[in-house]
């Protein structure tokens, strides 16, 4: 809560009421405005560390039952531009060395990032714009954009006078991916304020869902995958079925060594990175304390040589699931790709429809089940003879298609035509994508 224009003890009072239990973390209001409030089930959340002062409140977080930890803040911007500078200056130091990666920031940030997020009014972008986007891109930030519209504050005037702009906003760090769930924002109604509320929704699926297998490319990278996907192929022979049938055994026997294989070779590289990061510490720290010796000096070059392989990895990983096709690999270009790959999945994101009665639906499994029933629906055949409707359309439409075309269309696809197809694929991508 920003500008709540009360002190914590009437908020901590009104909280009691309204949600018996709930804890009230507040700076109290200036007169009579200002003011910042986080309100928290202690059942649920845990706060700790906690750092405030008139324009943010800041802590550690813990959920409770599970492992996930984190940063939490809370913010209320002033409108003089030399104060958000230096604010912002100050949240950057306090998360430089964070003890948890992730970050999950929100408020008025009173300033807007470009000339989109305000409409009416001057129409120049503020002078505020750059240090916002400086603040996001520096601190590896992502802005979480709001699904039901884009401005959270209205002068709540009408016509050629009014002017909206979008001055409240999520911001996550970019690993809020590795951590599980999927995080959404919305607009909340509300006619008591000049500014909508804004709510984060952060969907922790209990049961994870099974993910379709995808080729990855940088198992490209290791000397031994090429023979591994040649032996396999070839050591195993369907006995039953079809040519087709047969086709499709041997994929989905590939597929499952592959699976095997990348688990062995690779396992998770974000935790192999970890790993790799924690052993780099602990040898050099052994440097600084006990001096260097031949074997430690190995150690750490062969450590060293192992981060370089896994950074080369994991920038491909992050380019080939953003999609992008114009910058290349080798650029340390992994920050752009994986803000990338995030943005786009948020974007993306389906967050809840409507069925045909228009009810809302927002659970994984309604929206599933609702998209299964559709296209049931709409690729059931009705149980009535079609021929004559066919043979009566049929009359009507010309003859272009020659026999010398026709045998063309029908003759059996050779495997130099399969070649040449595949080879005129870009890099990176799967057939019929983009």
């Amino acid at each position: 809560m920003q500008e709540t224009k009360f002190s914590s003890t009437i908020l901590e009072r009104v909280a009691a009421k309204a949600w018996p239990g709930g804890l009230v973390t507040a700076v109290d209001a200036q007169g009579a405005s200002g003011g910042l409030a986080i309100l928290s089930d202690a059942r649920a959340i845990q706060l700790n560390n906690i750092q405030a002062n008139k324009s943010f409140i800041q802590a550690t977080f813990h959920l409770s039952g599970t492992n996930t930890h984190g940063m939490i803040t809370n913010v209320y911007f002033p409108q003089d531009t030399a104060q958000k500078a230096q604010i912002l200056n100050i949240l950057s130091e306090l998360n430089k060395d964070r003890p948890f990666p992730l970050w999950i920031s929100r408020g008025d940030f009173n300033m807007t990032a470009s000339t989109e997020e305000k409409q009416g009014g001057n129409s120049r972008a503020n002078s505020d714009g750059n240090l916002l986007k400086d603040f996001i891109n520096n601190n590896w930030l992502i802005d979480i954009p709001t699904s039901n519209g884009l401005f959270t504050w209205t002068n709540k005037r009408e016509g050629l006078q009014q002017i909206s702009s979008r001055l409240d906003i999520f911001l996550i760090s970019d690993n809020a991916t590795h951590v599980g769930g999927e995080f959404t924002a919305s607009i909340l109604p509300f006619s008591g304020s000049d500014h909508w509320p804004i709510e984060l929704q952060w969907n922790r699926p209990g049961n994870h869902l099974k993910r379709p297998f995808r080729f990855e490319e940088f198992w490209l990278s290791h000397p031994d995958f090429e023979e591994l996907v040649k032996s396999t192929w070839i050591n195993f022979t369907p006995t039953e079925g079809t040519k087709m049938s047969k086709f499709h055994q041997k994929l989905k026997h590939l597929k499952g060594a592959i699976k095997k294989w990348n688990h062995n070779t690779f396992g998770n590289i974000f935790k192999a990175q970890a790993m790799l990061s924690a052993e780099m510490k602990r040898i050099q720290q052994t440097i600084i304390t006990s001096g260097r010796t031949e074997e430690l000096t190995k150690q750490e070059q062969d450590i060293e040589s192992k981060n370089l392989e896994r950074d080369k990895q994991e920038e491909t990983l992050w380019r080939q699931k953003s999609r992008i096709r114009w910058l290349k690999n080798g650029e340390k270009n992994t920050i752009f790709f994986h803000k990338t790959t995030v943005q786009r999945r948020m974007i993306n994101n389906i967050t809840h429809i409507k069925n045909e009665q228009g009810e809302k639906i927002e659970t994984h499994a309604g929206i599933e089940g609702e998209f299964i029933n559709y296209f049931k629906k709409a690729h059931q055949e009705p149980n009535i003879n079609r021929m004559p409707a066919i043979n009566k359309l049929l009359k009507n439409i010309p003859r272009i298609i020659t026999e010398e075309h026709n045998s063309l269309l029908i003759k059996p696809i050779s495997l130099q035509e399969v070649e040449e197809v595949v080879h005129q694929m870009k890099e990176g991508k799967a057939p019929g994508a983009r």
